[in-house]
């Protein structure tokens, strides 16, 4: 974790492609709510209301938790004072052991706060907008009665089709390599731990390591679903090729006329 943590943190001197990103989406809906009543929420979104906040809340109570834990067992492995050979002889009070605890503390919390404004913001707030801007487009799409509104759909789409883009650029380079390296090593560890050295660990520090694997059992599954839904991309645009245009002609007596649907849903 604190590896994946180092992976993702902000180093906003040098990168700007996050927060870009971020104030792209910001500008997009200034835009776009001043034109367009805001959408009910989804399922997803009222999840979302309720996971953000949490996430937010837990990149401070987690630190804080870590720190309590060392001071109720400071032998826990891996972390410093474990590494000390005559660890467990130590009793009473120390100053040189607090200090050593805030260090660890104050170290996992920047780096949870580093880490946590492009998971949360950039990632769940990003999907989340995209969806709920396609769902705006699909209400525009249906109530398409002139040139103009037809127009104004297609610079809707582009506009999200642009956010995109750049969204897919920022998670690409950015969060997923991580992602995809980190948790299955997460979930490897967290089983090793669990399987060969639950006898050597005491319960409050044991108890992470199955927490761990959880998450990486979860993460590794929705990898595993988002890359089949990709997965189908080729097969969609095959389907949608082969949708040609109807054409009726009665006997060559009235003209061709083509016949289209009212409705068409473009897949990128």
């Amino acid at each position: 974790m604190y590896f994946y943590c180092c992976i993702q943190r902000w180093n906003w001197n040098l990168d700007i492609a996050g927060i870009q990103v971020i104030n792209s989406f910001l500008d997009y809906e200034d835009d776009l709510l001043a034109d367009n009543p805001a959408p009910p929420l989804s399922l997803g979104a009222k999840m979302m209301r309720i996971c953000i906040p949490a996430a937010e809340i837990s990149l401070f109570v987690i630190p804080a938790l870590q720190f309590l834990l060392l001071r109720y067992a400071p032998c826990t492995p891996p972390f410093i004072m474990s590494m000390q050979p005559n660890c467990k002889k130590r009793t009473g009070f120390s100053a040189i052991q607090l200090g050593i605890h805030l260090f660890e503390g104050w170290m996992f919390r920047h780096m949870m706060l580093a880490a946590g404004c492009w998971v949360i913001y950039a990632l769940f707030v990003g999907i989340l907008s995209i969806l709920s801007y396609v769902k705006i487009l699909n209400g525009k799409l249906e109530n398409i009665e002139t040139e103009a509104h037809l127009n104004i759909c297609i610079q809707f789409y582009q506009r999200i089709q642009i956010l995109e883009k750049s969204f897919n650029a920022f998670l690409r380079d950015r969060l997923l390599p991580s992602l995809m390296l980190c948790a299955p090593g997460i979930q490897i560890l967290a089983q090793y731990v669990t399987l060969n050295h639950h006898s050597d660990i005491a319960v409050p520090g044991f108890l992470v390591f199955p927490l761990m694997g959880v998450n990486g059992v979860v993460t590794e599954s929705l990898e595993k679903k988002a890359s089949q839904l990709s997965g189908k991309k080729a097969l969609i645009k095959r389907q949608i090729r082969g949708c040609t245009v109807l054409k009726a002609n009665a006997g060559g007596l009235i003209p061709r006329r083509k016949v289209a649907g009212r409705r068409i849903h473009g897949c990128s």
